[in-house]
């Protein structure tokens, strides 16, 4: 148990000293955990041979072993199968998002940049689309074409004279206004050049100070919670280190 404790300490340590340390049970954010998931094992076997130390006969000992260890490992299948299908349906979801820009625009130019609007990026803790790496991938595949770029709208989008800016992961992406600036509305199919700011506020203003009403409270790293334990954040953000 000490050992594993240990194991579990130093496997988070590392993350104290770099600027993002995000704490999740489900969401992508988790994989910091993978060397400490390793101490929690340790921590669950050793707790369960410390109980199994108290009954005097072996048979007794070996039985409340192996019940305990079926046990811890059923609730762990059960718990990540729940989970999986919150990415099974993400996946859908995101297969309905790029149907619907495929119907609507059979062909896009070349340089162009499609910026989706009306999308939650988040289906629990995973991913239907919430940047623009993401999107942008996307794209290509299914217009084959490697110079065509996606974003999505979301609440951090913040609209400037010379463009749209987004920041996701402590990444910046900036997207000036031009012809090949598309924007498209999944609701109602709608297609609009963003070629001004003019433009993208008469589109885009109400869309995004309704964001947080129309997509459920999420996080980078960590998407909607669904767990009780998802509901603590730890990270560095501009104003400093952050924990609530």
């Amino acid at each position: 148990v000490l050992v594993g404790l240990a194991v579990y300490v130093l496997g988070l340590a590392i993350f104290l000293t770099n600027g993002r340390f995000v704490v999740t049970s489900t969401g992508i954010g988790n994989r910091v955990g993978m060397a400490a998931a390793v101490g929690g094992a340790l921590v669950l076997v050793g707790l369960v041979f410390l109980v199994a130390s108290w009954f005097p006969a072996p048979a007794g000992r070996n039985a409340v072993v192996a019940l305990a260890i079926g046990a811890i490992c059923g609730c762990c299948v059960l718990v990540t199968s729940a989970v999986a299908t919150y990415w099974a349906t993400a996946y859908r979801k995101q297969q309905q998002v790029l149907s619907a820009i495929e119907d609507r625009l059979p062909s896009i130019s070349s340089q162009a940049t499609l910026i989706v609007d009306g999308v939650c990026p988040y289906h629990g803790p995973a991913i239907v689309s919430e940047s623009d790496w993401d999107l942008t991938g996307a794209l290509r595949v299914a217009y084959d074409d490697r110079t065509v770029r996606g974003d999505v709208v979301q609440s951090d989008t913040r609209l400037e004279p010379r463009g749209l800016r987004n920041r996701i992961y402590i990444v910046e992406t900036f997207h000036p206004f031009a012809a090949d600036l598309l924007l498209f509305d999944v609701r109602d199919g709608e297609v609009v050049s963003l070629s001004d700011a003019t433009v993208a506020r008469r589109h885009l203003e109400s869309s995004i100070a309704q964001w947080t009403e129309r997509c459920p409270p999420s996080r980078e790293g960590r998407g909607v919670p669904v767990l009780r334990t998802d509901q603590v954040y730890i990270g560095w953000e501009d104003r400093g280190f952050q924990f609530r």
